[in-house]
This record gives C-alpha cells, sequence and structure tokens, in this order.
C-alpha cells in the first residue's frame, strides 16, 4: 500500500472512526458506484474517468442524492483509482475500475 493511501486511511481513522453515520454513507456511496458503473460509464472502456463523472454531474437527469455520489467519486477518484493497480500504475487516466471500486470501499469499511 502506498503512503499516500496509508495516511488516507489515517485520516479517516482519526476524524471518523466510529461515526456510525459516516460508515452508512460510505456503503451508500459504494452500492450507487455499483449499481450505477454501466450507465455512468458512457464509453463502455470499463472505467469511470473524470469526464464521465462530470457528466453525470451536471445531467438534469441526475437526482441530488445521485450527485452527491458522484461528488465522492469525483473527489476521491485518484485513491479509488489506486487502491487497485491495474497494469501501469502510473496510468490515471483510464479512471475508476470494477475492481479498484471493490478494493477501495474493502480497504475503508474494514477500517470500522
Amino acid at each position: 500500500m502506498s503512503d499516500e493511501n496509508q495516511q488516507f486511511e489515517q485520516t479517516l481513522l482519526e476524524t471518523m472512526a466510529g461515526d456510525k453515520e459516516f460508515v452508512a454513507k460510505i456503503r451508500a456511496v459504494r452500492q450507487f458506484a455499483y449499481d450505477a458503473f454501466d450507465k455512468l460509464d458512457g464509453d463502455k472502456n470499463g472505467y469511470l474517468d473524470r469526464e464521465e463523472l462530470i457528466g453525470a454531474l451536471v445531467s438534469d437527469k441526475t437526482s441530488h442524492a445521485d450527485r452527491e455520489f458522484i461528488s465522492f467519486l469525483l473527489n476521491n477518484q485518484e485513491q479509488i483509482a489506486s487502491a487497485y493497480e491495474e497494469g501501469d500504475p502510473t496510468n490515471t487516466r483510464q479512471g475508476i475500475s470494477r475492481a479498484a471500486l471493490d478494493s477501495y470501499f474493502r480497504i475503508i469499511l474494514n477500517l470500522f
């Protein structure tokens, strides 16, 4: 695990430890990401890239709750994408894969 991921996890532990509301929100974001992945992946390349997430965020068809979930994914895109190394770890252009989502949320939820 990279130093950046360890630092991120430590920060979460210090600021959110024991916060049931936070855990519920993380689970809701995880479920949204799993359920909406295919819809958000507009080019069907297996990754949610920044442009796809921004497009969904500004769409009139996106609910307020879904915008919050998409904002979380955008704000944490680098950490989520780096939670699972696929191919070239320096290539962050691809975005968030299903494997990275699974790994990221498993790490975060295992902290609680």
